[in-house]
């Protein structure tokens, strides 16, 4: 048989995560008649002339048409990261979903040509090696920061507290984003979490927040790159140190998030002074005069500042 391999890189990455395709093409096939063809993928580094560079097997689909992965690469392979197909006009095809930093080098096929051998077995007549084809960009690490501003103070117990975290990204592509509020009691104490919400917008209520106050917290996505937290009627028990921790997510063609980056804001404090409830009682009655055996209605009205609004009874003797 004649023929031959020509090795191309119609999608290269630009950044890392990047999907990446390589298209081994068989052209020129002559004689191979009810011959068969076969594939080996390779990777090499790229290594200075001088230092010898190290060559794995990726996968090859053999004679029979049946994937063989390479030891290296067993565990990408069964995931769905790096996938070996063949087309038609005898192309083979290459592709990485998510291409590593580490998956930088120089790429081959070999494709052999095999005959019907006389024991009904399959013979390995030819085999041609392509160029190899370098698959190189340059790094750019994802940068996350995170920024808390004070909207709501919490100036006396039973108010509401509020804050916002605005997130900025570098090199991220098309990002989700996963936000988790902290609390410490002081600078530097075992931080505990709150509330979170995740890429694809789920809330969950942490461990660091008793479900009593399920309906005391609230964290929301303002806009694409701000989150709001609120703290409802605030407690004694509430005062200290609040922050944001963000993290990136970028999505591959599977669907499936994958962490990229993570920040956490600057602290935002709640510390008001407890001085106390103060209480204010009035009394009304429907009528302004009232004659023996005359029967009024009394109301009793209470309020209350810096109290945190719990249910309770009110007395009156």
């Amino acid at each position: 048989p004649e023929f031959k391999v020509t090795l191309t890189a119609p999608l290269v990455p630009q950044f890392t995560s990047d999907p990446t395709e390589l298209l081994c093409q068989v052209t020129d096939l002559l004689n191979l008649r009810d011959g068969r063809l076969s594939v080996s993928w390779t990777y090499a580094t790229n290594t200075p002339g001088d230092v010898s560079s190290s060559i794995s097997t990726i996968a090859s689909i053999n004679e029979h048409g049946v994937l063989v992965p390479g030891q290296t690469y067993q565990q990408r392979l069964d995931r769905g990261d790096i996938a070996l197909t063949r087309g038609e006009q005898d192309t083979f095809r290459l592709r990485m979903l998510r291409t590593r930093d580490e998956d930088m080098g120089l790429y081959s096929c070999s494709v052999s040509a095999w005959i019907r051998s006389h024991q009904a077995g399959w013979k390995k007549v030819k085999e041609i090696k392509s160029t190899p084809v370098t698959v190189q960009w340059t790094p750019k690490r994802a940068v996350l920061s995170v920024v808390a501003h004070r909207v709501r103070e919490a100036s006396t117990g039973g108010s509401t507290f509020e804050m916002s975290c605005r997130v900025t990204d570098q090199n991220l592509q098309n990002p989700g984003y996963s936000v988790l509020i902290r609390f410490e009691k002081a600078q530097g104490g075992s931080p505990q979490k709150i509330l979170s919400l995740n890429p694809d917008s789920v809330l969950q209520l942490e461990d660091g927040m008793a479900a009593s106050r399920t309906d005391s917290v609230a964290l929301e996505k303002m806009g694409q790159q701000e989150y709001r937290f609120r703290l409802y009627g605030v407690q004694v028990s509430d005062r200290g140190f609040y922050y944001c921790e963000v993290a990136g997510w970028t999505r591959d063609q599977s669907s499936e998030w994958s962490r990229a980056a993570s920040a956490e804001s600057n602290k935002i404090e709640i510390a008001f002074a407890d001085t106390g409830p103060v209480f204010n009682v009035s009394i009304h009655s429907d009528r302004h005069r009232v004659l023996p055996g005359d029967t009024a209605k009394l109301e009793c009205v209470l309020t209350s500042q810096g109290a945190t609004p719990n249910p309770g009874k009110c007395n009156i003797p």
